[in-house]
C-alpha cells in the first residue's frame, strides 16, 4: 500500500482541502519471475551441488522442533532431504505472493511465517510417509 496526497480547491469557497488516498501495489513481474528464477536456481544447486543438504537440514531441524528427531531410518532419509530440497522453494514463492497486502517489515515477517509454516507441515508429511 501506498499513500497518495492531493490538495483540492472548494469551487465556491476556495478553501484547500487534502485528500489522502491508499493505493494498492501490484507485484512487479519483474520481482516475482526473479523470485522464481532464484527458487529453482536454489533446487539446481540443492540437488546437483550438495546433494540434498538443505533439505535435510529443514528436514532435521523441524523434526527436532516436533520431537522426532533421529526417528527416520536412515535408508528413508536421504529420498525425504531430497523431496524437502525440491520443494522447500514453494513455501517462499507463496510467502511473497501472500504477503502482497502487507508492507515493510510485516511483509518479510508474513513471508517467514508462511514459510516456516510450509517447511513444518511438509516436514510432518514426509516424516508420516517415511515412517
Amino acid at each position: 500500500m501506498y499513500e497518495q496526497r492531493e490538495v483540492r480547491m472548494c469551487a465556491q469557497c476556495g478553501a484547500r482541502t487534502e485528500v489522502l488516498t491508499l493505493q494498492d501495489v501490484r507485484i512487479p513481474s519483474t520481482t516475482f519471475r526473479n523470485l522464481v528464477l532464484a527458487s529453482l536456481a536454489s533446487v539446481v544447486i540443492g540437488i546437483y551441488v550438495l546433494l540434498g543438504l538443505p533439505g535435510a537440514i529443514i528436514l532435521e531441524a523441524s523434526l527436532w522442533l516436533f520431537g522426532l528427531s533421529g526417528e527416520m531410518l536412515r535408508d528413508n532419509a536421504w529420498p525425504a532431504a531430497l523431496i524437502m530440497t525440491v520443494l522447500w522453494p514453494i513455501g517462499l514463492i507463496l510467502g511473497y505472493a501472500l504477503s502482497r497486502p502487507y508492507a515493510g517489515s510485516g511483509r518479510v515477517a508474513v513471508t517467514l511465517g508462511i514459510l516456516t509454516a510450509w517447511c513444518l507441515g511438509l516436514s510432518l508429511v514426509l516424516f508420516l510417509m517415511a515412517v
